[in-house]
């Protein structure tokens, strides 16, 4: 058996639990999934919840909360005999760890105690996910050491594996990301003079922007007359930015794979908006969004609307797989719009390549358990 833990549960939204639940899908061995998070997560099968510490209320959400955070996995002896007593009545054989906060070490700690494998994968570059906390000098130590120690390390981008080579020491490492069961789909042609805008995922804070100038876009589209008026429709659970809420958007909740692929039979242009400015620049750079690898075994086009670098807009760019927006200028997104129904079908044809020939699930599978087998081979 092996154990996976971090800081979020499997039925979690977000990319994270994304990711877990496409690898566990068809996991060859038995697991047990460890969520480390204060809250009580919605739990899957074969996951338990073991906190930290206990809830504060309201003061989670306020900056004090990254301060019991501190405290909590600066006084782990306790969390630590739980986490090795838990692993060992399971029968653990090897443990796996997300470095989303400061769990992985605890994990590490673990492993170390039961003489198992330890496994790390890195999702998005901790230093960024961490900006703003007073532990975030730790975590990257404790990265680093993590990264030299681990068995074998699974990053979510090519560029994301260089630069932690370069900051914590080479090391083996395979680039796993989420997949999709199949891109046999074709391009599906669109209503005539039809824009049904669709985006899907956390709406982050640091995307305001953004959808500012695509809504500010999408008036203008409506301004022009003769055709039916655009929408966006966001399975985004809520809308946590209050310039947005007086703006005419379809927020739908959070909801499973399935409901999601059935929202994209109606969609038009698939919206991946990556935020701009100095401070976000670690996440278009190392980070890939896995609403992408979702969109692009769609068969619908994609609108990426961020900076002009980074994994996600290399990637596009090279493969000509997206309608590409640079800037926050309203008038580029309105061009971009009226013009993406003449090249819809190669871009749409570009992308569904790009997914068979990156992105396809049972790639990504084999490369994380295949590794792993190798070490615990199959219970």
């Amino acid at each position: 058996m092996i154990a996976f833990v971090q800081p979020f549960g499997l039925r979690s939204p977000g990319g994270g639990p994304r990711i877990l639940r496409a690898l566990l899908r068809s996991a060859p061995v038995e697991y047990l999934s460890v969520c480390t998070s204060v809250a009580v997560p919605p739990l899957a099968p074969h996951e338990v919840h073991l906190p930290p510490r206990r809830p504060a209320g309201r003061l989670d959400q306020t900056r004090l909360g990254a301060y019991f955070d501190l405290l909590a996995w600066s006084n782990h002896a306790s969390f630590d005999r739980r986490l090795v007593g838990l692993l060992g009545e399971h029968g653990v054989r090897a443990v796996h760890a997300v470095a989303h906060d400061l769990s992985f070490a605890r994990a590490l700690a673990a492993a170390r105690e039961l003489d198992t494998p330890f496994y790390l994968s890195v999702h998005d570059d901790l230093s960024y996910v961490m900006r703003g906390r007073p532990d975030r000098g730790r975590g990257c130590v404790l990265l680093g050491s993590a990264w030299r120690a681990a068995t074998w390390r699974f990053v979510v981008t090519e560029a994301l594996g260089e630069e932690y080579c370069r900051r914590y020491g080479t090391a083996a490492y395979l680039v796993v990301s989420d997949g999709v069961k199949s891109a046999d789909a074709v391009s599906r042609p669109s209503t005539r003079g039809r824009l049904r805008v669709y985006f899907m995922g956390l709406l982050h804070l640091a995307y305001e922007a953004n959808f500012l100038a695509l809504l500010d876009s999408l008036d203008d589209a409506s301004s022009d007359g003769g055709s039916p008026a655009p929408s966006l429709t966001c399975r985004c659970g809520s809308l946590p930015l209050r310039s947005l809420r007086d703006r005419h958007i379809n927020v739908l909740p959070f909801d499973d794979e399935e409901t999601v692929a059935e929202d994209l039979r109606g969609a038009d242009l698939l919206y991946l908006p990556l935020p701009f400015g100095a401070e976000h620049e670690a996440f278009a750079r190392f980070s890939l969004s896995t609403k992408l690898v979702t969109y692009l075994g769609s068969g619908i086009p994609i609108l990426y609307h961020g900076p002009p670098f980074g994994t996600a807009h290399d990637l596009l760019a090279a493969h000509d797989a997206a309608f590409l927006v640079t800037s926050l200028d309203r008038s580029s997104l309105a061009t971009v719009l009226r013009a993406s129904a003449a090249r819809r079908q190669a871009v749409t044809a570009n992308a569904l390549a790009l997914a068979r020939e990156r992105f396809l699930l049972r790639q990504q599978q084999h490369a994380f358990w295949d590794v792993i087998q190798s070490e615990i081979g199959v219970a």
